[in-house]
């Protein structure tokens, strides 16, 4: 009931005022935008060396940055998988506990 009632006044309220409309699908598109970026990096996240769920890329993928090799081995170089590249992003996840 009370649901029923907040969306009589919330439609209410924007017959009344266009720009409160507005403001509310501009509100509603950015909560989107950013549930999409968060969908998105957590669906194409994967993580190094062991701990992705696809196993190791190569000889040289360690989670443990000491462990990686400075010079790339052959398989590295000759591996299908994209690097894990760590970012600054706002939604990028961290292996890291």
């Amino acid at each position: 009931m009370d649901k029923m009632l907040n969306n009589g006044r919330n439609n209410l309220m924007f017959d009344q005022n266009p720009v409160a409309k507005k403001i509310n699908v501009k509100l509603d598109q950015l909560y989107y935008k950013e549930l999409a970026r968060r969908v998105d990096a957590e669906r194409t996240y994967d993580p190094p060396g062991e701990l992705s769920n696809y196993g190791k890329r190569h000889d040289n993928d360690f989670s443990e940055i000491s462990k990686i090799s400075i010079i790339p081995t052959n398989e590295e170089i000759l591996c299908d998988r994209s690097p894990f590249l760590p970012t600054s992003h706002r939604y990028s996840l961290h292996f890291l506990p």
